[in-house]
This record gives structure tokens, sequence and C-alpha cells, in this order.
């Protein structure tokens, strides 16, 4: 089976290339990844060329790619691949996965075997309807786990800025009502940051330092940790981060709409509220409080949620939900299909 990933350095492309790695498919990949442990894939600077030839093809709404020699191209320039695409006929081969901040689909890539999409709140009944649109969510990165600890020094944690852009509403609300009620919450990281929009996350994890490092040990020296969907879209990668880190997640469910395969569960992997209200806010705020004065309890629920996630919502999971949709392993087993 051969595979070629036409991706960007990304979250999404690195959801896809763990994957496809942690699974042991051999494949091409458009960009180099590395992570804390190097670089994970080197880049194919003849990447189009293997295109023919491909039994699956994944592509990243933020796709880059050396064409040959030619110029590269950005996320911006997608119409040119959907050209590709077109003219050698492949579109029955192509897998989309699209995580931008956009509630919409892209029709340029309309005719794609699949088109897995993160967000559809707003437009749920028209996308459902086009039939090759699926739901996807972020997941744990392997750079997010940390070593279990039952030591932790901080009691809530909220990593958005208070005094700049932190994405929609929801979020600046929360964070609004959790500052006016931080005094109930010692040795809190309410409001706190490490760094900026456009972080070179994965650049600063594979070098050991940096903003997303700092962050990460901070999340996983919290007990709680609060977050809230972004803007007018849903998923949220912070919650797959901080669950990685071994927190308790009060996780916003006032714009998760899409169902994926194991759902987190309120009370059992996560607690769920409503950022898109202060009464929900403030009840959660109250859960919270209960849960630093029952520190079993916290320490249940989190453990419970990072277990459930390292065994559901990892790479390899979101890649195999992606390749089954293909039919693959059946023509693999119908020896439709060459296996090397």
């Amino acid at each position: 089976m051969k595979i070629v990933n036409i991706t960007h350095p990304s979250r999404p492309g690195m959801i896809v290339t763990q994957g496809l790695l942690n699974l042991g498919f051999p494949f091409a990949s458009s960009e180099e990844f590395s992570s804390a442990s190097g670089i994970l894939k080197e880049p194919d600077r003849q990447i189009v060329s293997r295109l023919s030839e491909a039994d699956i093809i994944f592509f990243d709404c933020f796709a880059s790619a050396q064409v040959d020699g030619d110029s590269p191209i950005v996320g911006s320039e997608r119409k040119r691949f959907a050209k590709i695409f077109r003219e050698l006929d492949l579109w029955d081969r192509v897998l989309v996965y699209d995580f931008r901040d956009d509630w919409t689909i892209d029709d340029r890539l309309g005719r794609a075997r699949r088109y897995f999409k993160r967000s559809i709140t707003k437009n749920r009944e028209w996308i459902s309807e086009i039939g090759k649109v699926r739901p996807i969510q972020y997941c744990v990165l392997d750079e997010m786990c940390c070593e279990r600890s039952s030591r932790r020094h901080f009691s809530v944690g909220c990593f958005f800025n208070s005094t700049g852009w932190i994405g929609g509403e929801r979020r600046a609300q929360m964070l609004r009502e959790l500052l006016r009620h931080q005094h109930r919450f010692p040795n809190n990281l309410i409001g706190s940051t490490t760094g900026s929009i456009g972080e070179q996350r994965r650049r600063s994890i594979s070098a050991g330092m940096g903003p997303y490092v700092r962050y990460r040990r901070l999340l996983c020296d919290t007990k709680i940790v609060f977050t809230a969907e972004p803007g007018d879209v849903e998923g949220d990668n912070r919650v797959w981060e901080a669950i990685a880190a071994g927190a308790l997640v009060f996780r916003d469910v006032s714009r998760l709409m899409s169902v994926c395969p194991n759902p987190l569960i309120d009370g059992i992997h996560c607690i769920e509220f409503d950022a898109s209200s202060s009464s929900g806010i403030l009840e959660a705020i109250e859960r919270a409080a209960f849960y630093l004065a029952n520190e079993t309890q916290r320490a249940e629920i989190a453990m419970n949620g990072l277990d459930f996630a390292l065994k559901f919502h990892r790479p390899r999971n979101r890649v195999m939900q992606m390749v089954e949709e293909t039919g693959i392993f059946r023509k693999l087993a119908e020896g439709q299909l060459p296996q090397n």
C-alpha cells in the first residue's frame, strides 16, 4: 500500500504524520516533521510525481509542498492541487483533513473521496447532506504527554492572555469570571500565558526549550485546567493538551455538536460546562472548588480522562478513522492492491 501525505508543519499535519508512523505505514511526506525524539520524517521533494502511484493521498488544507523543483505550494493555493488531482484523475484516492478555524469547507476539494472537517457547527445540516464530510477532532500528540505525578503545585490554570486576543468571546467571558473568583483558588495560574500566537511549537519541543515547553510543564503541574472553544467554531486542541498532562479538564461544550468516535464523558473523563453563559461558568467554578477540596475524586477523573485519551484519542486513532472510510483494508484483503 502506497501512501502520500501532502501536508504542512502544523498540529493537523503532525496528527497524520505521527499516526502513520505509529501504525507502521510507509509513506512519502511533503514536509519534514520533528518532535522531542528528533526528526520523524524527511520531506520528499518529488512528492507530486508520487501521487499517480499512491493508493491513499492525505491532503492537509494547510498544505505546502515543493513541486518537483517548482515554487512551494502554500495553503492559499489549494486550487493548484485540485487541478493536479483532476488532471491525474486522483480524487477517489484523496482524503482531505481540514482543521482550519473556519466552519466552511473548500469547494475546490469537494470531489475528494472523504473530507474530514474539524468544525461543522454553523453549517451542520448543509454539510451532512453532502455525504462525504465527516467530523474529526484534535487528539493527544506524542509531545503532549508527560510523566504522571500525584504532586501538583498549582490549583487552577486558564492559559489565556487577559490583555490580548484570546480566540473569541466564550474564552474571554470564561477568563473574566475566573479572574473575578481567583481568590478562591490559591496559587493559581489564571490568565497566565507562556507564548504568543504563531509560536514555533515543534521547534521549541525539539530544542527542549521555549514557550510551548514552559506551557507544557505548567500543565503537568496544575490540578485543574479550564479551556473553551475558540471563536465561532468547535474543536479545541487545548483540551487534549491538558488531558495529556494529567490535569482535570474543564471543557466547554457550548458549541460541541459533532459526534466523533469514543466521546469524552462528563464526570468520568472530564468536567463539561457551558462557557457561553455566566451561569454556566459560575457553576463550573463551584465544581472546581469542590474537586480541589476532594483530591481523590479530582485525581480519579483526571486519570480516567488520561487513560481514555491514550487509548482512543491518539494520532493512530485519527488516521485509522480516516483510512477505514476508504475501504482500503477490504481491497487489500481481496488482493485488489499490492501489499508492499
